[in-house]
């Protein structure tokens, strides 16, 4: 972000999609590359502090922070789609997918919310969706039952 930079004129009319969005680099780089303002400085311009305090590493360390952080995305991206008349609809799905998925496991979503997001994409990813459930949903009980196992046997 700090080797971002761009004309003023990016900065008037953002369309709602970019209001929404409770992050600034990443929709800024987006809407800069849809007007075609865009050029890389190959330049270091700054060091990342990851994990120090007020840093957005350590923030997302915080559930709370991070399913807030993850529906906003899930809204604004929708919206971003919208928008563009499903032009990017790929990429945005592919996006959206890691955000149900992060939902799903913090169990924010349900399973039949999670197949429902996953199925939009056109992809076939129910490996990944298997995984997922056996993660969240199985794991679980299995650790449950062997502990109770063990119990009785001793």
């Amino acid at each position: 972000t700090a080797s971002f930079v761009f004309r003023t004129e990016l900065n008037n009319d953002w369309p709602k999609w970019r209001s929404e969005a409770n992050v600034g680099d990443f929709p800024l780089q987006i809407l800069a590359g849809m007007r075609g303002y865009v050029h890389s400085l190959p330049y270091s311009m700054c060091i990342y502090r990851y994990q120090s305090e007020g840093s957005w590493s350590l923030k997302q360390k915080h559930q709370e922070q991070n399913v807030t952080y993850h529906k906003n995305k899930i809204k604004w991206m929708t919206l971003l789609n919208e928008d563009t008349v499903h032009k990017y609809q790929d990429a945005i799905y592919d996006q959206l997918f890691q955000h149900y998925q992060a939902l799903y496991t913090l169990r924010e979503i349900g399973l039949r919310d999670y197949l429902k997001a996953t199925s939009r994409s056109g992809k076939k990813r129910y490996g990944r969706v298997m995984k997922d459930f056996l993660r969240v949903e199985i794991s679980p009980i299995y650790r449950l039952l062997t502990h109770f196992k063990r119990n009785k046997e001793k």
